[in-house]
């Protein structure tokens, strides 16, 4: 039979920080990855820490793409700071509540509850009216909602899933992407039919590394030759 004890450890956090929590519009997984992170420290007197997923994975039940995604968006919203990277990347928790970002207008409560797959109230399970349910409608509607912003503005909203490596080629790649056409009216990648940020800068990346990589090849190669024919003249 479990029988906590203070004396065991514990943690301890200000009354007004409890007070913020119970206002706070968190899902059942987001929570999830809270309490772990504030378990690895501020149960050990630190303000951050290095926190594997595996560790994460292991306190929370879940499983680690779950976890990416609940922490990335207590990270978007503030609530978790991320420092660092590579093996000094630290996570903590940002105690300054004022600095916490509010859930985006168009989520409530009962979205909440979706995105922690728990039942939703029957208001919440309604079908889309008619006019929006074929799939060319849907892909309309979200390009003029992607296109209408700016390509800087959609790279920001995924960002936080690159490394500090991989984002070292943001700015070519939007440099590319952002080009005018002849007219001048529209951007490159506005006169595409879809464009997924995300896989986009994936895509980009990939073909870095694979061009890099045969460049480096290529360089290998010239070396060798002169490294040859240097030798060949030095014993002719």
């Amino acid at each position: 039979m479990p029988n906590p004890q203070i004396e065991n450890g514990h943690l301890d956090l200000a009354n007004e920080i409890v007070e913020q929590f119970a206002r706070l519009n968190l899902c059942p997984g987001e929570w999830r990855v809270l309490w772990a992170i504030l378990r690895k420290t501020y149960s050990w007197h630190k303000k951050a820490d290095r926190i594997s997923y595996s560790q994460l994975e292991k306190m929370t039940g879940l499983d680690r793409w779950h976890v990416r995604r609940y922490l990335t968006r207590l990270i978007r919203r503030n609530i978790i700071t991320r420092t660092g990277s590579g093996q000094r990347l630290e996570y903590g928790f940002q105690k300054d509540y004022s600095k916490w970002q509010p859930l985006p207008k168009q989520a409530t409560v009962a979205t909440v509850a979706q995105i922690g797959y728990e039942p939703l109230p029957k208001q919440a399970t309604k079908p889309l009216p008619k006019q929006a349910t074929t799939k060319e409608k849907k892909e309309t509607i979200k390009r003029k909602s992607d296109f209408s912003k700016s390509l800087v503005s959609l790279f920001s909203e995924i960002e936080i899933e690159f490394s500090t490596e991989d984002l070292l080629h943001k700015q070519e790649f939007l440099d590319y992407w952002t080009e005018k056409n002849l007219n001048g009216k529209e951007e490159r990648w506005q006169m595409e039919k879809v464009f997924d940020v995300k896989r986009r800068y994936q895509t980009w990346l990939r073909n870095y590394k694979r061009w890099t990589g045969q460049l480096d090849a290529d360089r290998k190669a010239e070396e060798i030759a002169e490294a040859l024919k240097y030798w060949g003249q030095n014993n002719a």
